[in-house]
């Protein structure tokens, strides 16, 4: 089925292709490949799902209303290519993570490991788990209701020279505290979000998110937080595409949770793309605590909540370079940890994406991860999180190749 993309307001709006005239378009992406990882203890090789592009089945559609107004909708479903299933965890389990776990009883730090690797993505099972939305594309803006990326990933997306994919990736290998799924260094998805969105022809945009609590469901980065609050501004003309943001929401004492501000982008001459951004993270009141309090009781869990805290601030620059069919990548970010343990890390990262056609690429990335102090990040994917190095501060590398098709 050929898609067409809508123009006016809603083109700025989604990354996938709509068919107008009260149409729906059936779309998707599979994609699949090998990681090979070494992590400081041995080398672990892994089929995976969603290395430079999350595997998904979505549905979208839009009714012109007339007028300049149309409705939209968009159902968008996690896939899991080496299993069929709608979630995925840690894609390497090592024996753990140290500085979440530092201060515990030897015993109650064990218990907690399976908690701490037990957590994936979409561990409820959603149907729907990367967008379900409806809208409203009037004159003067759209209005969308329900569950949406938010604000702040959009730009944190463009800073991002691997798109959010492959090891390559500032967003699952450096944007994150010590406890990988538990402590996201960025809100990608808000449930019960109300979202206004406005794309000017001069390629400014604008956008403004507010999360709901209610009826007992909450929202947020991990799906736990009483309140979530976005915006952004951007400009795609003139070979830029930048961005500025701010998300921040609270936990369901009211005390402010993941707060984030995200800056930069790329701009494009010739066959040369160029990348550079800053993002800053901080969250004082970790939304896990209530996860393990019935477990390991509210004293431990509290000193689980501190090591679990972040305050970081995230360098990158980058490139790409198209080569006839192909693509070279280069990125280079760094962590700088403004907590006591003072626990950095650097991330470089080179790749090469080959055009087989306008639908499906071939892609190889080679990804390395500098640990300092008691920092464990490793080189994760679109789709997943690779887990922790076997100890604080190791180093961690991964050579991940792979087939995407998008349809």
């Amino acid at each position: 089925m050929k898609a067409k993309l809508l123009t006016g307001l809603i083109g700025a709006c989604f990354a996938a292709p709509v068919l107008a005239q009260s149409n729906v378009t059936i779309y998707g992406i599979a994609d699949a490949g090998i990681q090979v990882a070494r992590f400081g203890k041995g080398t672990q090789t892994n089929l995976a799902s969603g290395i430079a592009d999350g595997s998904r089945l979505g549905f979208k559609g839009v009714e012109d209303l007339g007028g300049g107004y149309r409705t939209i909708f968009t159902l968008e479903s996690r896939i899991e290519l080496d299993t069929g299933a709608m979630g995925t965890g840690y894609l390497a389990t090592p024996a753990g993570n140290v500085p979440l776990t530092d201060g515990l009883p030897a015993a109650v730090a064990a218990k907690l490991g399976p908690t701490i690797l037990g957590p994936r993505i979409n561990s409820n099972n959603a149907i729907f788990d990367r967008q379900a939305y409806v809208g409203l594309v009037t004159p003067v803006g759209a209005f969308l209701f329900g569950r949406q990326y938010t604000p702040g990933y959009e730009v944190a997306v463009k800073i991002d020279t691997f798109e959010a994919g492959t090891g390559g990736t500032l967003l699952t290998s450096l944007i994150q505290g010590s406890g990988g799924f538990l402590t996201p260094g960025a809100a990608a998805r808000a449930n019960q979000a109300l979202q206004y969105r406005l794309q000017l022809p001069n390629g400014i945009g604008a956008a403004a998110m507010y999360g709901l609590n209610s009826g007992g469901a909450t929202t947020g980065s991990l799906g736990l937080s009483k309140r979530f609050w976005g915006a952004n501004m951007t400009y795609k003309a003139n070979g830029f595409d930048v961005g500025v943001s701010y998300n921040t929401e609270t936990d369901q004492n009211g005390d402010k949770s993941l707060t984030t501000a995200t800056v930069g982008g790329s701009y494009a001459m010739g066959d040369a793309k160029l990348f550079a951004g800053y993002h800053r993270m901080k969250n004082d009141h970790p939304a896990l605590v209530p996860l393990l309090t019935p477990a390991i009781g509210a004293a431990l869990a509290g000193i689980v909540g501190d090591n679990a805290k972040i305050n970081a601030d995230v360098y990158t620059v980058g490139m790409q370079y198209r080569i006839g069919a192909g693509r070279i990548l280069g990125v280079v970010g760094h962590n700088n940890d403004k907590k006591a343990g003072n626990s950095d890390a650097s991330l470089l990262a080179l790749g090469y994406d080959y055009d087989l056609s306008k639908r499906t690429d071939l892609y190889v990335t080679l990804s390395h991860v500098s640990n300092e102090n008691a920092s464990q990040r490793t080189p994760g994917a679109a789709g997943y999180y690779s887990g922790f190095s076997a100890d604080p501060g190791q180093s961690a590398n991964a050579l991940q190749f792979g087939m995407r098709h998008k349809f």
